[in-house]
């Protein structure tokens, strides 16, 4: 077997000091809470996620198996910051937020602890295709 190979889907979850549990399938690893929500149902919230054979829908697998075994929801926390206006979205925070629009996850919560909010579009840096017509030269003072 090389180094290469992706191991089978073997998902399991395992208890850890305090709270939270250690989610493991050979292809993704994760630190998850597995908790209720205020109405009672149960919910899982994602704190730290790692997909190793990145590009291979692992996730989506992961996802799909957390929540048919320990959650209605799930929630993923730690997913960066929103973007200034015009700037690129990281790739981390653009992950989770395609993993929201796929409908895998069910809320997202910013660094900060808050309620991340997915825009309709994430902002690509773009450059403008027209030239402008005139530039002003500011030569500053003293000059």
């Amino acid at each position: 077997m090389s180094s290469t190979a992706i191991p089978a889907f073997e998902p399991k979850v395992t208890p850890q000091p305090g709270d939270d549990h250690l989610y493991q399938d050979g292809r993704v690893t994760g630190v998850v809470a597995l908790s209720n929500d205020q109405n009672g149902k149960p919910v899982v919230v994602i704190y730290e996620w790692t997909s190793h054979f990145k590009g291979q829908r692992h996730t989506t697998d992961a996802l799909h198996w957390l929540r048919a075994n320990f959650g209605e929801r799930v929630v993923a926390c730690n997913i960066g910051m929103p973007s200034e206006p015009g700037e690129p979205v990281e790739a981390h925070t653009a992950y989770w937020i395609h993993m929201k629009r796929k409908g895998l996850v069910d809320q997202l919560v910013d660094d900060d602890g808050y309620h991340f909010p997915v825009p309709d579009q994430l902002e690509q840096p773009t450059k403008s295709p027209v030239r402008p017509a005139k530039a002003e030269i500011d030569d500053g003072p003293g000059f």
